[in-house]
Order: structure tokens, then sequence, then C-alpha cells
């Protein structure tokens, strides 16, 4: 790299981007941070002015914002009272230097802003894109989402389908030589390319449609018109994607290394922008010689597109790619594109403006009062609850965790449901039915409040760990067992042949990183440079294989970065726990005491008295058994010997335990022990080897016919996984459609539960697994 470059990267470092963006003389103050004090609106020169007072740590700041795009946020502020001080609040380009006044005795700086002002509260707490969405309607969804639980539909598989075929004629086009089942004579059609992406992809979401009870033949039937459409409009507008042209076979083009580089389409592009506090995974961006361009492809259509919770996104991500353009470059394109229009996708252009990244910046700063408090805005009144698709969930809600409850007027026999429904949420739209307000235990209220309010401070710690990705730099992070600098390639990405990527490398492990855990892997630099998400499939103290959806160019830093996935589910299990049986509820929280048939048990003649004991009192439990030990005191062969009875006796066994190496160990011990019935749930990359051959989806494709996974299933005496795959939603303890009063015949519906590892697992993340059982042991 040239010394004129890498000035210029490190003058790109220190300029403001709104800068760039406003077409004024440069600001005065690129930056101002500080807590927040107070926040009300006052009348200054005749105009109503949002105005927010910050202790920077070495002066009080009076900041006053404009009038069309704060006004909400304070009114917000200001009605929450004592519970916003101390929040950070980072100012960007403010326009003039402050003016320097007194006041009680104490010097105040006074600043002005101007409409590319930026105020972005708790920037380092970064939430999704996706979440802006949750606020389209009303801001209290947001909250509402992080707590209820959704289903996966035939709609949400549809989407899924048939953004990975696109994603994929897309990457051909770019890089086809490193992709499995490129035509390298480049002779098939579009919807030919997608047509066998999508065949490929039907195959591996096969277990997806049955536990959604999609048929294959309806999925195919319902996303052909849009592969057709695809196709249509990528022969229409390929030649126009890339600067540079794709040249015949017989002609060679020279194109610098740089310009290769900068000519690439990349899907899944994960962006972190802690300046503004969001993230986002969009679909493809582009980026080109001199200009990014970004495409967000919905499966919808009818009319009045392009819809506005699907601008949101792409306006986010405008806001995204406007903290990480090179000031060289010029602003961002976006295409939202349809594919569900007959006959050819139709796209609209959306250009990036200051007003769309404000509007994006205030949902942002509502929601994030909403996060940090954990309480939602006041609802918006009877004229949008009484239509709201989530007005049963916020009665309940409110009613567990003591909110202001919504209001939704006194007639809902027509309106109920009537709010457009985001594209990709998987629940329905509700459909007209008298209210029934659901009561609950203080019991049940209790642990509610309780486990809420502890797994938001769980929430809490786990962003501030995250946050020392982008505030402590890599060889303090090195030091402290989250990442593996200086990677060296052993070779080119292997694609998986799903769309998909592995690549192994030479490193100096001296991490505290282990299989299955979540990663980027970088360029150097997580955050402005080049990056992907990943999985570690293989480490040791010299080498390391990563499982990433997307290829990087130079990939040479590894760091920890766990999903809010599983932290999601266990706070959803929250609302799944309460429609558990009420024993069951009661043993959790602690109401009532275990009871115990009293009859004698064989013994085993190779296990010590202990195990014996252990053995004999899970077969006499009535309710639930803990069973204790140190490590190496056998807890596994008791596990083992315990199921082997239970099975014996016509009982069916659920098996959970924190991490995937912990579940397999149970089984490999039963299998060692010659017990081989019974079913893995999980992700090969997530599975041992020795037991792949007994995960549901392969046992599953042996029985070409509907339904076959409810068979094996239903068959298998014992089914394993981990406690945060039984907090999934694909996993319910009745098939779709069913009342929840048919748990008996469900195919996941068990006598006992099984949790090996419970000292390392908090009760609200085994509730999603004690919720189809019985009884329960809990091992540790």
């Amino acid at each position: 790299m040239t010394a004129h470059k890498i000035a210029q990267q490190e003058e790109a470092k220190h300029e403001c981007f709104l800068c760039v963006l406003d077409p004024r003389p440069p600001c005065a103050v690129r930056q101002l941070e500080g807590r927040i004090l107070t926040a009300n609106e006052r009348t200054i020169n005749g105009e109503k002015t949002p105005v927010i007072i910050l202790d920077t740590g070495t002066a009080h700041a009076e900041v006053r914002l404009i009038h069309n795009y704060y006004t909400k946020f304070v009114k917000e502020l200001s009605e929450r009272g004592k519970s916003i001080k101390n929040l950070a609040l980072r100012l960007y380009h403010l326009p003039l230097p402050p003016v320097i006044t007194e006041y009680k005795g104490q010097p105040r700086h006074i600043y002005q802003t101007n409409s590319y002002t930026l105020a972005v509260l708790e920037p380092d707490i970064l939430l999704n894109i996706t979440d802006l969405n949750d606020a389209e309607y009303c801001p209290r969804q947001y909250l509402l989402h992080t707590l209820v639980p959704s289903t996966t539909s035939a709609a949400t598989i549809r989407g899924n389908l048939v953004h990975h075929c696109f994603k994929e004629l897309l990457k051909e086009h770019d890089r086809g030589e490193l992709m499995k089942g490129y035509t390298s004579n480049k002779t098939e059609m579009p919807l030919a390319t997608l047509q066998r992406h999508f065949e490929q992809a039907l195959e591996q979401n096969s277990l997806d449609l049955a536990l959604a009870d999609v048929s294959v033949e309806t999925m195919r039937a319902d996303v052909a018109p849009h592969l057709e459409s695809l196709a249509t409009w990528y022969q229409h507008q390929s030649t126009s994607l890339w600067d540079v042209p794709t040249a015949p076979d017989d002609i060679q083009i020279e194109k610098p290394d740089a310009q290769q580089r900068e000519n690439i389409v990349r899907a899944e592009t994960f962006l972190l922008a802690p300046e503004i506090g969001l993230r986002g995974r969009l679909d493809l961006l582009w980026q080109q010689t001199n200009r990014q361009s970004l495409l967000e492809l919905k499966t919808g259509g009818g009319t009045n597109l392009p819809k506005s919770n699907h601008r949101w996104q792409v306006q986010g991500y405008h806001a995204l790619l406007a903290v990480r353009r090179d000031p060289r470059m010029k602003k961002a394109r976006g295409t939202l594109l349809y594919s569900g229009t007959p006959g050819e996708a139709q796209s609209f252009g959306i250009e990036p403006t200051i007003r769309d990244i404000q509007r994006v910046n205030e949902t942002r700063n509502i929601l994030m009062l909403s996060h940090v408090t954990g309480r939602p805005s006041a609802p918006p009144g009877p004229s949008r609850c009484s239509k709201c698709a989530m007005l049963t969930q916020c009665e309940q809600v409110s009613s567990l965790l003591n909110w202001q409850p919504p209001e939704p007027g006194t007639d809902l026999s027509s309106s109920r449901g009537d709010q457009p429904s985001p594209e990709s949420s998987a629940a329905p739209r509700s459909t007209p039915h008298p209210r029934v307000r659901q009561t609950y235990s203080n019991e049940d209220q209790e642990l509610f409040s309780r486990y809420y309010q502890l797994l938001r401070l769980e929430g809490w710690e786990g962003e501030q760990q995250q946050a020392l990705l982008w505030k402590t730099p890599v060889s303090e992070r090195i030091e402290r067992g989250t990442a593996i600098a200086n990677l060296t390639p052993m070779g080119k990405p292997e694609p998986t042949g799903q769309g998909e990527w592995e690549q192994e490398f030479l490193c100096n492990n001296t991490s505290e990183l282990r299989e299955g855990d979540e990663i980027l892997l970088s360029d150097g630099d997580p955050i402005t440079g080049e990056v992907v998400t990943g999985n570690i499939k293989h480490i040791s103290a010299e080498q390391v294989r990563v499982w990433i959806p997307e290829m990087i160019t130079n990939p040479r830093l590894i760091d920890r970065y766990g999903s809010n996935i599983v932290h999601t589910r266990t706070v959803q299990n929250l609302l799944r726990w309460l429609q558990a049986d009420a024993h069951l509820r009661e043993l959790v929280a602690g109401k009532a005491r275990p009871r115990f048939n009293q009859f004698s048990v064989p013994p085993r003649n190779d296990f010590n008295t202990e195990q014996n004991l252990a053995v004999e009192r899970a077969l006499q439990m009535q309710d639930y058994l803990l069973v204790q030990g140190p490590p190496g005191t056998g807890k596994t062969s008791v596990i083992a010997e315990i199921v082997k009875r239970l099975c014996q006796q016509g009982q069916r066994v659920l098996l959970a335990a924190y991490t995937n190496q912990a579940v397999d160990n149970m089984l490999r011990r039963l299998d060692a022990e010659g017990f081989h019935d019974y079913v893995r749930l999980g992700h090969d990359r997530s599975v041992h080897t020795d037991v792949q051959d007994r995960l549901l989806k392969h046992l599953a494709l042996e029985n070409n016919q509907q339904r076959a996974w409810r068979t094996v299933l239903s068959n298998s005496p014992v089914v394993a996984s981990t406690a945060a795959a039984w907090s999934s939603e694909k996993y319910s303890p009745q098939p779709p459609g069913e009342p929840s009063d048919n748990n008996h015949d469900s195919p996941l519906h068990f006598d006992v539960a099984i949790v090996d590892e419970a000292s390392q697992i908090t009760i609200p993340s085994i509730l999603g697994a004690l919720r189809l059982a019985k009884r329960f042991i809990l091992v540790g």
C-alpha cells in the first residue's frame, strides 16, 4: 500500500462523516459526548426548541436541537423522569463553537445544531436495522417482539429460499469459479441457475418445511413465480449491475488488482456502526469503482409499493453506509426489489437523504429508551391499539410487568388485525375474536417479572462485552482471550455447496475460543474493514478452521462475537412457560415439594453406592430430582443408565445440556452401552461426527413420505439437543394449527426431561426443555 493511500485512509478516519453530506462549511465540533442531566422543550427566540443538558465530565453542555427531528425524542426523555439521568448521548457535526455562559455560578457551554447534527442515545449498544420495523406501527412492538415467541411459517421459509437462490445467482456471476455447481460454459440461463439452487436449498430445508407442515410440492409451486420474475429482471439488468462488463470467453481483459477488489458483489454483508448504535446484514452490496449500491429483496408484491416498513430498512442501511463510506465515493444507491410482482420483479430506487437518516436515528433513539429502561413508550391511543396485530400480547405482557396497558377502545369486532404485518413476520394477522383477559397467579407474575429483570441485566452485561470489540485494541482482546490475530490461510476457501465456505488458517492461538463459538472474521479491523460472521469448526494451538457464509479478501483476525439469538430465546421462554402444566410451574417456583414413590430398584453391579442411589431416586421420583457430583464421578454413566431404565418402562426421555459437546457425550455414552434408539436435533456443524447419522434431518430423509419427521420423532424414545435448541420456535409442543390441549399426542411430548450441565444454566434457559415434559432431572 502506498504512503499516499495510507495518508488518505488516516484522513478519512478523522473526517466527520456528516460533513461529507452537508454542503455547508465543515463543522466546528466533530463530536461531543456526555451524560444526560435533563431534557425539555423551551421557547427560544420565539421558536419551540428541544433542549438537552449534558454533563461532559469537564463542563455542563446545553444542546439546542432541531425541532423537526428531536421534539418526539426529547418529549419521551422528559416523560420518563429520573430514569433517563446518566444515559449517554453522543452528538456529531456541531456547526459552531460553543457559546460559554454561566448558570448558577457554573460555566455552561451552549451548542447550536443544524439539520445534519445527529444526537445518538447510548451508541455503544447496537440495535439491528430490522428492529426499526418493529416501531413502524407502534414503538411498543419492539419490546414485545423480544418477549413474544414467533413460529416459522410457509411465508418465512419461502422468503428464505427465494433470497438464497437470488444471492447465489449474483455470486456465480461475480466469482463463479469458486462456486460448487457453477456452469463454466456460461450457457445456463438465469432461470435455470435459480431453479438449480432452489432444488438444492429445498433439500437442505426439508426439515423446516416438515416442522411447519408445508409440503415440498406446495413450496415448489409457491416459489416458482418468484424465480421467474427475478430471472426476467436479471436478464434485463445484469449488464448494468457491474461497472466492469463481463468479457467474452475468447477475450482477456487485464484489470488491476485494486479494481478487481472494488468491483464485487457480496451477499449477507455484515456492518457494525457503533458511531450511530446500529448494525445490519445487507441482502446484497455492490462495491464498485467509485460507488456502493445496496439491494434489499422482498418476496411480496401487490399495490402501494414500496411498503413503508421496507423503506425503513433501506434507509437504515443508508445510515450504516453513510458512516462507513469512503469520502471519495459517491453516496450509496439503494434498491428495493419485489419478486412477487407478476412477470418481472419490480424495483424501486431509494436515494439517501439527511431527512431519512434523521428519521432512522429518531426511531432508534426511542427504541433505545425502551431497551435500556425495560419499559415501552405510552400506548399510541385507541385508533392504533384497536387495530394492532399484537394487542393480545401487549395486554398480556403489560399485566405481567405492570406496564401502562394498551388503550384499544370498546369496539374491536371489525378492526382487529388491520395492522399491516411486516413481510418477515412469522405470525399471521390476528383475526377478530372476543377479548379474554388472562389472569395469572402471584407466583407466575413474580417469577416472570424477576427473571425478566435479571435477563435484562444479563443482556446489558453481554452488550458491554460486545462493545469491547471497538473500545479496546486488538492486543488487549488477544490478552483477554477473545481474539486470534495474524492468521495465515492454508489454502483457498472451500465452498460447501450451500453458498457457504470453510477456510483453515495457521495461527498462534492463546485464546479461550472453542469449537462452535460465533466469531467475526475480518481483515484486521472488524468495524471499518471487511468482515463476515462465522463459527469455529475446529481449533488448536496452531490451527483454526472456520465456517463463513461469505468470503472476504484478506482474512487476518478472528474475534469472538456472539449473537443474541440464544438470549432472545431465553427471554421468550418466560411466556412459553406460562403455557406449561400448572404443577410444573409450582415446582420451579419453589411452591411445591418434590414427591417420590417407595419401591426397590435393582442396583447395577459396577456402580458405587451413590451412583445406584441416583438411579433409584430417578426412577422413584414423581416430580423432579437434583443430582450433584464433581467432575469424574460418573454422572454421564448415571444419566445413560437412567435413560435405559426409563425406556425399558416405555417412557420417553428428553435430553438437554448447555453445550453441544455435553449433549453428544451423553449420546456417545448411550452408544457405548449398546443403546442407539435416539434422535439428535441440531446442525451438522455443531454435532459430533459419531452421532451425525442420528440427526433428525438425516433420519427423516430416509423416508420421503410427508410428515416423516413426525414418525421418526414419535417412534424415538429419546430425543436430544441443547437447551437453546429446545427453546427454538421450531420445536412447538403441538403441530401448527392444533390446540395446545392435544399435547399428549405430540411427538415433542416427553415423560422425563434430563438436563446435564445444569449448574451452568439459568432457570429461564431450561424452561424451553422443561415445558415439554411431565417430570425432570437436573444433573450438575
